[in-house]
């Protein structure tokens, strides 16, 4: 009987040191982001972490069973009692030890910051969820842990009540007209709406919310000043939060006093005398270094590199050689793809400029007559309206019907595509190809009207500087 003990225990001492060593060296570390709505402060919020069946808790939980289904098998078939008890205690204490040990590493975690890091997860999957008072909790239904580091989307939790993002937009809702209907009150979660206020930045302002979905690419054969835009049926997978005006000389100030390798302004003052005047006179190299200082800044994950594996982050040191990949599903700052430009500055319009001007005809392509083109002169800055030395400061016209400003006219918005010809039939999330020598720019500037339409395209080399070039940031959010 002594020898069953003995090889009993042994057994059960090698699967319990298996599976510990095994679990352990599965351990990975788990980062991500939970927001208020419109707020950047995580303070509040409380990750929870909970495990899903098919973590490889089945391992340990496995090797529990294992031993207590052995010992309730000698339990029930015990013939010498007082020698098996022995026995049995031993298999029991090992099995309540894989089950304690599965349940103390693996059953939840819970933090009280939305700014979180796990360590010492196990791999496998996960439910995550995301809650704070006065805010309905989100959850993220299957989150995969690989060994290693992990980055998680970022969560927006909602408030409880429907938030307004403009004190002057009032509800349509209309009361009904039977006072004995009451209305029902049960929350429900519905897509935000397009041009809806998503955070406002320390640096770069106001984000606005563009959803995904699919437009035409383009300019139909028939759209005055017409200059060849092929059209294209183009997909957009990724949501996005936009800037909503165009990046200022403050906003570079104010990243530069704090990422100080960024470069001075580089700025026309003439053209840009003020601090809220659009940055201009950069180059195409300037303002992805920009995006991954902002994304050092603010604790999200570049977008850009030097390699297509993802490894080397573009930085103060290697800018100007390059080369220059983006990870477009990466949570930090980037321009914006070509498509994405032309999709959120139309804003679900077909027409020449994402503002109604029926007065825009073939023979005002380069018109600068004031008065020519009343709507346009209300939405854009452009020859017929600018300032003496060019754009005026951002966010002075109306925006579209996204709550963007300036998309036409003012400075011209880099983006991140070489330029090319456009493809052909229907295209998900194209982002160009994969080299070139020029890079695109969309919106135009303070020039004439054919310049500001939406399907207008221009390209410069990466490394040329001019006052009418400017900035715009995006950045690519996941629920």
């Amino acid at each position: 009987m002594r020898k069953k003990v003995i090889s009993a225990g042994i057994a059960g001492l090698l699967i319990w040191g298996c599976a510990v060593p095994v679990s352990l060296a599965l351990a990975a570390t788990v980062d991500g982001n939970a927001y208020k709505f419109g707020q950047t402060d995580h303070s509040g919020i409380s990750i929870h972490l909970s495990t899903m069946p098919t973590v490889p808790t089945t391992g340990v939980l496995a090797c529990g069973f294992l031993l207590g289904g052995i010992s309730l098998i000698l339990f029930s078939t015990r013939s010498e009692k007082k020698k098996n008890n022995l026995l049995i205690l031993i298999l029991g204490v090992l099995a309540s030890g894989c089950f304690a040990y599965a349940y103390v590493v693996y059953d939840t975690t819970t933090l009280s910051t939305g700014a979180y890091s796990l360590l010492d997860v196990e791999t496998g999957v996960y439910r995550l969820e995301a809650s704070a008072p006065g805010y309905y909790p989100e959850e993220i239904a299957s989150v995969t842990v690989v060994t290693g580091p992990n980055t998680l989307s970022d969560i927006t939790l909602y408030p409880m009540e429907t938030p307004t993002p403009f004190a002057t937009e009032t509800p349509t809702f209309t009361p009904t007209a039977d006072p004995t209907q009451t209305p029902t009150m049960a929350p429900t979660f519905t897509p935000l709406p397009p041009g809806t206020l998503v955070s406002i930045d320390n640096i770069i302002g106001t984000m606005r919310f563009v959803p995904n979905g699919n437009f035409t690419q383009g300019a139909p054969v028939t759209e005055p000043c017409r200059n060849n835009e092929v059209q294209f049926f183009h997909i957009v997978r990724r949501d996005l939060a936009v800037m909503e005006t165009e990046l200022t000389r403050q906003m570079w100030a104010d990243l530069l006093v704090v990422q100080t390798t960024l470069p001075s302004d580089p700025s026309n003052t003439t053209v840009s005398p003020g601090m809220v005047h659009p940055l201009n006179n950069l180059t195409w190299q300037e303002a992805i270094l920009f995006a991954n200082l902002l994304s050092l800044e603010n604790g999200f994950e570049p977008c850009y590199y030097t390699d297509a594996a993802f490894t080397m982050k573009i930085s103060a040191t290697n800018y100007i050689t390059g080369p220059y990949y983006c990870n477009f599903d990466a949570l930090g700052y980037r321009l914006p793809s070509e498509g994405e430009w032309e999709y959120f500055a139309r804003a679900g319009t077909t027409t020449a400029f994402s503002c109604d001007e029926p007065a825009f005809d073939s023979t005002a392509c380069t018109s600068c007559v004031s008065g020519r083109l009343p709507s346009l002169e209300q939405h854009a800055v452009f020859c017929a309206n600018r300032p003496v030395n060019g754009p005026a400061e951002v966010g002075t016209k109306l925006p579209n019907p996204w709550n963007l400003y300036d998309v036409h006219g003012n400075l011209m918005e880099f983006c991140w595509d070489w330029s090319a010809v456009y493809p052909y039939g229907t295209v998900t999330d194209y982002t160009g190809p994969e080299t070139g020598s020029r890079r695109i720019y969309r919106g135009g500037h303070y020039s004439t009207p054919t310049y500001l339409r939406s399907a207008r395209r221009g390209d410069l080399l990466p490394d040329y500087r001019t006052p009418a070039s400017g900035l715009r940031l995006v950045r690519t959010l996941f629920y």
